[in-house]
């Protein structure tokens, strides 16, 4: 078989596999789009390992690209409370208190650089 049919053959076979699968996004875009948006962040990355994991799922909700004047910072306000009062709540032997705490300090972070 010649490289060519060979070729278009994949080619046709990748079109097919991505219809069945819907829409993709670009993960190559959604870095770029993380990074922009925590450039700058003062933030200790390794307080968690899955912290940016995490931070680029809060990252992409529509809070951050929303029109609203309003939006992130009323989110990143009520993350605040929530985390704030998870470890509050759980006191400081709680297995997660470190988790919560750094992504407490996490959306600290971003009221310091969304101007909240």
């Amino acid at each position: 078989m010649k490289k060519s049919k060979l070729r278009n053959i994949i080619r046709e076979s990748i079109k097919e596999l991505m219809n069945e699968q819907g829409p993709i996004t670009n993960p190559f875009n959604d870095f770029l789009i993380f990074t922009q948006n925590t450039s700058g962040l003062a933030f200790d990355w390794r307080c968690y390992p899955g912290i940016r994991g995490y931070a680029h799922t809060i990252l992409s909700l529509p809070n951050f690209t929303s029109t609203n004047p309003n939006q992130p910072c009323n989110f990143i306000s009520q993350r605040i409370q929530h985390f704030t009062n998870l470890i509050t709540q759980a006191g400081p032997n709680s297995l997660s208190v470190p988790i919560w705490q750094c992504k407490l300090d996490f959306f600290n972070a971003l009221t310091q650089q969304y101007n909240c």
